[in-house]
């Protein structure tokens, strides 16, 4: 007796909704109806790909229809075995080339691909027999990608008109955890002794108080912390600090995707969305000195210097870490010296007193003031100009998305919709960026005027001083060899300080 064709069952559906309705139930008849009528041995529960999208080409990548693919291939599914889709799309909704590819895969293999909603078979036999069926298959599969674009770029215009009312209406409950939702969904309270922790933690670090420290400290308080963990991390303590939202500000996203994988894009900020726990200036601050690695000072008692995460060998470019040169109860001295050549790794070693860079900070610390960087016009200029780029981008993206509406789409028709995305997406990172450096720049002829008085009235700490330091600079390149210092700030420009240095040779 002839052993009977095996028959594999593919089930696919996208989301969970569909699983608690009757998509899974009806494929798996459609395929055990197909089997016993046509004298086929279906495997049981053969492949699923239970809430998982065919649109990206995601089940054919790391899904069951890959696990198939890879059986197939192996051998363990022999030629002119059967698999019982319901549709094309249960298989793939990707772009066609790639939606072609896969189908010419699995019949090319010696598999009989059968469409049970129409009973149509599709092997390498009957498309050499009857060519119209491969046209026919390529039809329903480009009928497939337009239906599952036109349906993620309605979702995204859904998200984006949400966001455009989120003023009147908050997008969803989420939000960060000193703040709760109200009843009516418009607006959030705020939950005012964790926005007291909120507070303090700013309040630590811009006195050159380190992550771990502040965690510590928590920890040694009793402080509850705000999630389930039993403990303040400084990781936790890092994202507070990097959270737009302590001044009011929302940083949405959109999904987008790039081959199967997801990847995540910033859209245009929304001001005042939560209430502000701390003040702008504050917030500025901080991020001003989260631009570059916080120092990180060691056990003991090793205090901070100045220049600590700001010193630059003039060689390399690279960090300049301090070293101590015999205690300091016998004359010792901590200098600076190029972390690549005291690794051994290159570069020239040389060494400087910390206490001389020090001396000459303070010595020229009213020439800091006076060069602290101004409001340029030229920023003003470049934001203009992206400004007037985004509204051409933006006019360009909605008379092809009309396009759509009223004429339908194409696969050029929505490349060239995608291309003009692109761009504006490009432009709003661009101008995200730039308003980084204005509001930095903006705020520095204080924060400069205010680490002058820090220098020469002696009053503050080294680490308050490097905190200082850090909200307005970039960088401070030692450059031994031409006996100054290369103050780089923040939004760009540069200061150069003369230096009389000892140097010490290795």
């Amino acid at each position: 007796m002839t052993a009977r064709p095996k028959a594999f069952s593919y089930l696919r559906f996208s989301t969970p909704e569909q699983e608690r309705g009757d998509s899974f139930r009806r494929q798996k008849t459609m395929a055990e109806l197909y089997a016993a009528q046509n004298g086929l041995d279906l495997v049981e529960d053969s492949y699923r790909d239970l809430g998982v999208s065919a649109f990206r080409g995601a089940n054919a990548v790391t899904g069951a229809l890959r696990r198939f693919l890879d059986a197939v291939e192996e051998g363990q599914v022999p030629k002119g075995s059967y698999l019982l889709v319901e549709s094309l799309d249960r298989v793939s909704r990707n772009q066609i080339t790639a939606a072609q590819g896969l189908f010419l895969q699995i019949v090319g293999a010696g598999i009989v691909l059968v469409t049970l909603t129409n009973g149509r078979r599709y092997s390498t036999e009957s498309i050499n027999a009857n060519p119209t069926d491969l046209i026919l298959s390529i039809l329903e599969m480009m009928r497939a990608h337009e239906e599952s674009e036109i349906k993620a770029r309605r979702l995204k215009a859904v998200w984006r008109s949400k966001r455009e009312r989120a003023s009147q209406q908050k997008l969803s409950s989420r939000c960060p955890a000193w703040l709760k939702l109200r009843e009516d969904r418009t607006a959030f309270d705020v939950i005012e002794e964790r926005a007291d922790i909120v507070r303090l933690i700013y309040a630590e670090t811009l006195k050159g108080v380190g992550q771990h420290k502040i965690a510590q400290s928590l920890n040694q308080k009793g402080v509850q912390t705000f999630g389930r963990s039993a403990y303040w991390h400084r990781s936790y303590i890092k994202k507070i600090l990097e959270n737009p939202a302590v001044a009011g500000v929302l940083l949405p996203h959109e999904t987008e995707h790039v081959g199967s994988r997801r990847i995540r894009k910033p859209c245009e900020v929304v001001e005042n969305y939560f209430p502000r726990v701390v003040d702008q200036d504050t917030f500025t601050r901080v991020r001003a000195m989260h631009f570059r690695k916080a120092p990180v000072v060691g056990r003991g008692s090793r205090s901070v210097h100045m220049l600590a995460g700001l010193a630059r060998c003039p060689i390399c470019g690279g960090t300049m870490t301090r070293v101590n040169k015999g205690s300091s109860a016998k004359g010792g001295h901590p200098y600076l010296v190029c972390a690549e050549a005291k690794a051994g790794a290159g570069c020239q070693y040389k060494s400087v007193r910390v206490e001389q860079v020090e001396l000459e900070l303070r010595a020229h610390a009213s020439r800091l003031a006076k060069t602290a960087p101004r409001k340029m016009s030229a920023l003003d200029e470049m934001r203009r100009d992206l400004v007037a780029r985004l509204a051409k981008a933006d006019a360009e993206v909605a008379k092809w998305l009309k396009v759509i509406d009223e004429a339908g789409t194409s696969s050029s028709i929505l490349s060239t919709l995608r291309t003009h995305e692109v761009k504006r997406d490009e432009i709003r990172l661009a101008l995200e960026t730039l308003a980084k450096r204005v509001s930095i720049v903006s705020r520095s002829e204080r924060r400069a005027v205010e680490l002058a008085s820090a220098l020469v009235d002696g009053g503050q700490s080294n680490q308050e001083i490097n905190a200082l330091l850090r909200q307005l600079l970039e960088a401070v390149v030692i450059d031994w060899r031409e006996r100054k210092l290369e103050l780089r700030w923040l939004h760009g420009a540069t200061t150069s300080l003369p230096l009389n240095l000892n140097l010490k040779a290795a």
